[in-house]
């Protein structure tokens, strides 16, 4: 189980929260730090004690539902540690470190189907878990059933979203091979089988794709394509190798090693030639700005100098103005967003920007202050990648749900900062 110790514990006594000018917030400050301690020191019923009396006033909510289950944990008390998980999580059900432990106690109670619910929820929002996850003990209980290692093997994302494989890849002569119908599918294809033949044919947008099992030899358009590995049956399912079918359907394809995931991006929308100054009078009035200091405590993983920008749609109409743009134009008004906001995140030497709708991510990239804003290379996912967009609370040391619309309410709502 992971229990990180909230990283502004540790600040607070470096730095001194210069900026906080209230007594009232310093109490608080000094409250997170008794409480931290109190866990820490093994005296768990005085942490959960305070962190109930935390709660009750509506303070500290994450801070304290950590430590409060973190007790729990150390006294061995799984199932209360689960309930106060359970409850943190319907406040924000994206909290990443609540998922993981979560986790870790439903399957520690044998809640095996439950922990493969949070296992695959915390994955969709951050693939670099998936090292920790297969290193923990307390998954002892089911690292051996299928859906375990399904989740902890190879993985394909496409467009930011996260497939969920009833067939797991598998390598053949060096090529990653994946269950044929899910990434056509989620590439949008047309999919049809021909068992006499054994041929799969693959269509889309004026493209056709025709591969035979076991055999090299594919066919693009009538042109005949030799591949690098021949396609296989695997428990009733067509598996492919996915470089060459993603590539071949206009998707670039990427490879991550270490957390073994296959990232499948298409091409960004090529835009309209819209007048950038008449779509960002507009877009402006359509977004909210959030913006996060790896300094302070938040949710998100960064370190004391990065920063990120949260640019949230508040309306589609935002995204279909921002996708209307040229690609070097987007890339501009997220600069110049980012750059307006920079005084929130002063002395960060990288701000991650990242345009948002719908609680997920659309277009991201980096910004670095001395750049001004050349060379910037947004990352376009066509799906949305799942994101946990969250108000950073520099005042009061916490932070709550800020983004959480749902559908029929993202064109009437208003988002205050």
């Amino acid at each position: 189980m992971i229990l990180v110790l909230a990283v502004f514990l540790l600040c607070g006594s470096f730095i001194g929260f210069p900026v906080l000018a209230h007594a009232a917030d310093v109490d608080l400050i000094k409250t997170a730090n008794q409480m931290n301690d109190l866990c820490k020191s093994g005296q768990y019923e005085g942490c959960i004690k305070l962190a109930d009396q935390m709660l009750a006033k509506g303070l500290l909510i994450m801070e304290a539902y950590r430590n409060k289950s973190a007790c729990y944990f150390a006294m061995g008390r799984t199932t209360e540690a689960l309930d106060t998980l359970a409850a943190q999580l319907k406040l924000n059900p994206n909290n990443q470190l609540a998922l993981y432990n979560a986790a870790c106690a439903s399957a520690k109670l044998g809640e095996n189907h439950q922990a493969i619910n949070y296992l695959k929820r915390l994955l969709s929002l951050n693939i670099n878990d998936k090292l920790d996850i297969r290193q923990d003990s307390d998954f002892n209980a089911i690292r051996q059933t299928p859906e375990f290692q399904s989740l902890t093997g190879i993985s394909v994302r496409v467009g930011g979203e996260l497939l969920d494989l009833d067939v797991p890849p598998l390598i053949s002569a060096g090529r990653t091979m994946v269950p044929m119908r899910a990434i056509f599918e989620a590439l949008g294809a047309e999919v049809s089988w021909d068992g006499n033949a054994r041929t799969v044919t693959a269509r889309k947008d004026g493209t056709t794709i025709v591969l035979t099992i076991d055999k090299k030899l594919s066919q693009i358009n009538g042109t005949n394509k030799n591949l690098d590995a021949a396609p296989v049956l695997k428990d009733g399912r067509t598996l492919v190798p996915v470089r060459f079918i993603s590539e071949a359907l206009g998707a670039e394809v990427q490879w991550d090693a270490e957390n073994q995931l296959v990232e499948i991006l298409t091409a960004k929308p090529k835009g309209i030639g819209s007048d950038y100054e008449t779509v960002k009078q507009e877009l402006d009035t359509l977004i909210t700005v959030s913006v996060v200091d790896g300094l302070w405590p938040e949710p998100y993983n960064l370190y004391a100098t990065e920063g990120m920008t949260l640019i949230i749609a508040r309306d589609k109409k935002a995204l279909d103005l921002m996708n209307s743009l040229e690609e070097t134009l987007r890339a501009k008004y997220m600069y110049e967003t980012t750059y307006d906001n920079f005084a929130l995140v002063t002395g960060c030497e990288i701000v991650k920007m990242k345009f948002v709708y719908d609680g997920k991510v659309y277009y991201s990239g980096d910004m670095y202050y001395q750049k001004e804003g050349e060379g910037i290379n947004l990352t376009y996912y066509f799906k949305g990648l799942p994101i946990n967009v969250v108000k950073q609370y520099k005042g009061v040391l916490d932070y709550k749900d800020f983004y959480q619309l749902p559908t029929e309410e993202q064109t009437t709502s208003q988002i205050s900062d």
